[in-house]
């Protein structure tokens, strides 16, 4: 303790040292007319703007490769003999990139030959194959808005740009827009008629619609347009009513023949909705009948005929292709559910569930999430075993963003998860369940 009080009593005195000197500089008179250096005069810097810093490296480097000079003179021969390093222009820096994206592409690291790609069109964004380039790697990433977007300010640069229709073409058909895609292949066919990847591409296009012939009257009649009728094959719109392509036919002939004493079937009212007063006039006038005698009877429905009549609205299995992409989900999703739930069961059921992380990558609204739930609760109880429903849930939990759907997931899907997992028990491993039913949040 007495070092440490010695240095703090050396700080005290020091302290009221600096405090007189503080007070005697402070009584101090300024001095004036004091005599200073005279102001030195200006001197001009010239800048060259064709040098550039070479860094401490290169400035050894020379020093180590220019032997010392002995003589004013060398000193000056070596002065006219430096020549200054040019600077290089924003077009080579961009080639520079260019080639190092080409270089990342052929490695098939497509996310950094985009850093590149952009880094070049940043630098030149003059030239169209900058953009023709990055949209060939959006398309390898399947980011199809992108490549599409890309392939459009190629053409605006440069518009017989074959390479840039081309890939447009290929963004185009995986969005869905056939009837666009077929125009670009068609226009860089003209340019280059011998181009066989995009004949191939075109050739994968499905066949263009045909357009409906129009007719004119003569003048007080009006206009009329004869649309051409031909008998398409049934395969989703009316798939789950085998018994409306039969019948269609069938109600058109019967009012032709004369009335019978069964009844038609009901299916013909709602194949063909009309307002009643339309219906009463386009119905036949039921032609003379003879008088029935007394002894005669009217057969009454029998219930073989009410049965063919259900039989015909039963739902029949239907055959789906697995989608690829979540843009064909959506649209696949919103067809069958504006069907109804049968339909939608039937599509979702032919989704393998290994394959949801996959096509979920980007999204799953949480509608579409809550569906899928009541869609077990609905039919996979009824249709599916327990090890199936559990494989679905599985799946399901490797989809992006999965704890912001359960966070948003209504009572109602709550409860019909707990009815699923209290099934499961006794079929399913119960350590398996418990895991599961913990993601969820629900007590198994």
């Amino acid at each position: 303790m007495s070092d440490l009080d010695a240095i703090w009593a050396d700080l005290l005195d020091w302290q009221k040292t600096i405090t007189v000197k503080d007070e005697q500089l402070s009584r101090q008179k300024p001095i004036r007319n004091q005599n200073w250096p005279p102001v030195r005069k200006p001197a001009e810097i010239i800048v060259n703007d064709n040098l550039k810093p070479a860094g401490l490296d290169a400035l050894k480097k020379r020093l180590v490769d220019t032997p010392p000079f002995t003589t004013a003179e060398q000193r000056d021969k070596g002065k006219q003999a430096a020549v200054p390093l040019p600077r290089q222009k924003p077009a080579e820096k961009a080639l520079a990139e260019k080639e190092k994206g080409n270089t990342c592409f052929q490695k098939q690291d497509f996310r950094q030959a985009i850093v590149h790609y952009g880094r070049a069109i940043e630098l030149d964004p003059s030239q169209a194959v900058y953009f023709v380039n990055r949209a060939m790697a959006y398309l390898k990433l399947q980011m199809y808005l992108e490549a599409e977007a890309d392939c459009t300010r190629g053409l605006a640069l440069q518009a017989t740009n074959v390479k840039a229709l081309w890939r447009r073409g290929m963004a185009r058909r995986a969005l869905g827009r056939s009837e666009e895609a077929r125009r670009d292949f068609e226009k860089a066919l003209e340019i280059e008629p011998d181009n066989k990847p995009v004949k191939d591409e075109l050739n994968r296009l499905p066949n263009p619609v045909q357009p409906t012939k129009s007719t004119i009257t003569t003048k007080g009649q009006q206009r009329q347009t004869a649309i051409e009728r031909r008998r398409l094959p049934i395969k989703v719109v009316d798939a789950a009513y085998p018994g409306s392509t039969s019948n269609v036919p069938q109600a058109a002939t019967a009012s032709k023949q004369p009335a019978t004493a069964v009844a038609p079937p009901p299916q013909a009212a709602v194949l063909s909705p009309q307002p009643q007063q339309q219906q009463q006039q386009q119905q036949p006038q039921p032609q003379p009948q003879p008088q029935a005698n007394a002894n005669t009877k009217v057969a009454a429905p029998t219930k073989d005929n009410s049965a063919v009549a259900k039989a015909a609205f039963t739902l029949s299995p239907m055959t789906f292709n697995i989608p690829k992409t979540n843009l064909e989900f959506e649209r696949d999703w919103k067809a069958c559910r504006y069907r109804g739930a049968d339909v939608l069961y039937q599509y979702f059921q032919s989704i393998p569930p290994s394959a949801y992380g996959s096509l979920f990558r980007s999204s799953l609204e949480s509608d579409q999430f809550e569906q899928m739930v009541d869609l077990l609760e609905s039919h996979y109880t009824k249709e599916k075993s327990n090890q199936d429903i559990f494989n679905v849930l599985q799946g399901l939990t490797q989809v992006s963003r999965f704890d912001m759907l359960v966070m948003f997931m209504g009572s109602k899907q709550k409860k019909a998860l707990e009815q699923l997992f209290g099934r499961m028990k006794g079929s399913v491993d119960e350590n398996a369940i418990k895991k599961l039913a913990k993601v969820y949040g629900i007590k198994a």
